[in-house]
């Protein structure tokens, strides 16, 4: 599983090449549009941090992008982050978020994955 890492803050994020998704955007569509809305992830992450400082976990988002490009369902798919607050947050997040519109007649189904921890000092 290839990984980039990305530094905000007092966090870091690994964002993954590997996820699952249905047909109707590719993987480039995907992953560039999670890279824009990597912000939003964090601020739900490290606003509960503040409170909790060794929270550090993985939560595998599942969603389902609309024909219009638009987030209607959305949940926590996996999580060892265990932390509703957070999960809850980035779930509400994502229903924000806009794609590409699919090509196809149906909505595409994608798993992504991602990976939070704290900066060691």
């Amino acid at each position: 599983m290839k990984k980039n890492l990305l530094f905000f803050g007092l966090t870091f994020l690994y964002l993954s090449n590997s996820f699952a998704t249905s047909e109707g955007l590719t993987r480039e569509q995907i992953q560039s549009t999670l890279q824009k809305k990597l912000g939003s992830v964090m601020k739900c992450y490290e606003d509960e941090l503040k409170s909790n400082p060794q929270l550090k976990g993985r939560v595998v988002l599942s969603f389902d992008v609309e024909l219009d490009g638009k987030i209607v369902q959305s949940t926590i798919k996996k999580t060892t982050l265990n932390n509703q607050k957070v999960e809850n947050c980035i779930v509400e997040q994502s229903k924000t978020w806009v794609f590409p519109k699919p090509t196809g007649t149906k909505s595409v189904h994608v798993d992504y994955p991602y990976e939070l921890s704290r900066k060691q000092k």
